[in-house]
């Protein structure tokens, strides 16, 4: 361990949000502008920027998820459990997932890195059995090495840029995959 740094536990960094799913019988909470991240939005990009199903205002307001910011690390905890991702815009998320933010909401490209570590080795521990669904106990036995405040600033400012890079190529990426349906369907109308 570097001089000035210590031992000690995921959660001495992180915290853990939950999400919830506003009624599907409900058709005013659906179909909105707000995007409702799911483990099935959690692709091979480090952003999501889309996603399958949105809510509306209405929706968020009547389940438990909260809107989260853009640089949110989202863990997905049922169905293909330990993918991470970061949101790319603000969404909210279902139930079978957690946000994982800093302690004080800062630093959120040291969490995302600090976050894929701690998904490997809860992947090492489990010795290749596969995950049905991770909970928050399963963090608890994490020991992490903790950095200075300082050096978790100078890491945070570095990345910064590289995080930008990344989520304006994902943005770029989503057009070009738009603009590449639009001009196939009207391809596949000409002939």
């Amino acid at each position: 361990i570097p001089k000035g740094w210590r031992v000690g536990k995921y959660f001495d960094l992180v915290t853990l949000h939950g999400g919830g799913t506003p009624s599907t019988n409900n058709s005013e909470f659906w179909t909105g502008n707000i995007p409702f991240f799911t483990p099935k939005d959690c692709g091979q990009n480090v952003y999501t920027i889309s996603t399958e199903k949105n809510i509306t205002s209405l929706g968020l307001k009547n389940c438990s998820s909260k809107l989260y910011d853009i640089n949110t690390c989202f863990v997905t905890a049922r169905g293909t459990v330990g993918n991470i991702a970061l949101a790319g815009e603000k969404m909210a998320m279902n139930q079978s997932c957690y946000a994982l933010l800093g302690k004080t909401n800062e630093h959120p490209y040291f969490i995302h890195q600090l976050s894929v570590k701690v998904m490997e080795k809860l992947e090492k521990q489990a010795l290749g059995a596969v995950f049905s669904a991770l909970v928050k106990s399963d963090f608890n036995n994490i020991n992490i090495s903790i950095p200075e405040n300082k050096v978790i600033d100078q890491f945070e400012n570095f990345m910064c840029s590289v995080y930008e890079k990344l989520l304006n190529l994902t943005k770029q990426n989503q057009k070009l995959e738009e603009l590449k349906s639009l001009l196939l369907g009207k391809m596949a109308v000409e002939f």
